[in-house]
């Protein structure tokens, strides 16, 4: 098994003004199509690959991963490429996101933990980058040219760490 994990030097602190939730909304959508292969054939891969390729985004940065046997990881590797390199940002793969992100959102307004943890991010951060909030409004607000900026901003190999694991040489990492 081999993983590896794509790391970015930007999350939702790096969302623009009234734009909450940009960060992971892109970190979501990389892997829901690429310019050449939709969201279907990118799981119909995975799973012939017996492979593990995700994303998510924290305050202050985004990571891809992936995970697979050692002897399909240049095929994964060329797939989690191709899902950094070449997204689509599909309109009706946005409106899903969003749709799942607001029924998420609605889980944690639910829920007094999600709440006071927002509450105490907002006293403790005010009207800084980490006291920004993810709000409905914010979420129904993202559009793909929204998705297509940040990716451009920060989905760069000058702001990348690239890092491995498990069966894997040096000599093939580099590779």
């Amino acid at each position: 098994l081999v993983s590896a994990r794509l790391t970015f030097k930007a999350g939702s602190a790096q969302d623009p003004e009234g734009k909450a939730g940009v960060a992971s909304m892109t970190a979501a959508m990389v892997t829901q199509g690429t310019t050449r292969l939709s969201a279907p054939q990118i799981a119909t891969q995975i799973e012939q690959l017996g492979a593990n390729i995700g994303a998510g985004a924290g305050s202050d940065f985004t990571n891809l991963y992936a995970s697979s046997p050692a002897n399909v990881f240049d095929q994964t590797m060329a797939l989690l490429s191709e899902i950094v390199r070449s997204p689509a940002f599909a309109a009706e793969e946005l409106g899903r996101q969003q749709q799942q992100s607001l029924d998420g959102l609605r889980i944690a307004l639910s829920q007094p933990g999600s709440v006071a943890s927002m509450a105490t991010a907002k006293v403790n951060f005010g009207d800084t980058a980490y006291g920004q909030l993810t709000t409905p409004r914010s979420v129904e607000g993202l559009t793909t040219d929204d998705l297509k900026a940040y990716h451009a901003t920060y989905f760069r190999p000058d702001q990348a760490i690239l890092t491995f694991s498990g069966d894997i040489t040096e000599a093939d990492a580099r590779r």
